[in-house]
């Protein structure tokens, strides 16, 4: 009687270790599938963030890299199509049209310091002087050295703003550079 018991208790738990192996290979399934749709309708957040949410859950499976390589191939593609987009745009001085371009490229590529630095430029030629400061400001205070044209954009963006007193303290601050900062702010 005790050994049918245990047959019968065995053959049980076998039965929910089978059950539990396929509600989880289903609900991979249903998130790979998720996965490929949000590929296909390139939204490029959510397929991200369900990646690595796979990844972390399932490890990384040879099918996983299938779709990452994917997904990072149609990314690439995106960024370099619309980095022509917006760069043609902004040669034909077009920058309402090149500055959300710019935006989105940021988010696809955000250590890309050049589209930060030409979505701020488009901002300052649309007169939104105060992002284009912020933008500038946090270039600046990330790279300090990064160039003497970014400071003096950065100081007249201030000036314009009558923010006199700031640009006073980023040029002081310049030592070396200050007589020729001083100078160049002059001509403005």
């Amino acid at each position: 009687m005790i050994v049918v018991a245990v047959v019968v208790l065995l053959g049980y738990c076998y039965s929910i270790a089978q059950t539990s192996a396929y509600n989880a290979y289903k609900e991979f399934q249903v998130k790979r599938s998720t996965l490929r749709f949000f590929v296909q309708k390139k939204e490029w957040k959510k397929a991200d963030s369900l990646l690595k949410t796979l990844e972390n859950k399932y490890g990384r499976a040879p099918l996983l890299e299938k779709l990452q390589n994917k997904y990072q191939k149609q990314k690439e593609e995106r960024t370099s199509i619309l980095e022509a987009l917006a760069a043609q745009y902004y040669k034909q001085r077009k920058v309402i049209k090149a500055a959300p371009l710019y935006r989105e490229l940021i988010e696809l590529a955000p250590n890309n310091l050049f589209f930060h630095l030409r979505y701020a430029s488009c901002l300052e030629a649309q007169n939104q002087n105060s992002l284009a400061l912020s933008i500038y400001h946090k270039i600046l205070s990330q790279y300090p050295d990064y160039s003497d044209t970014l400071m003096l954009k950065y100081i007249y963006l201030l000036k314009k703003e009558e923010k006199y007193e700031e640009a006073l303290q980023i040029i002081m601050a310049q030592k070396k550079k200050a007589i020729f900062l001083l100078n160049c702010t002059k001509k403005f």
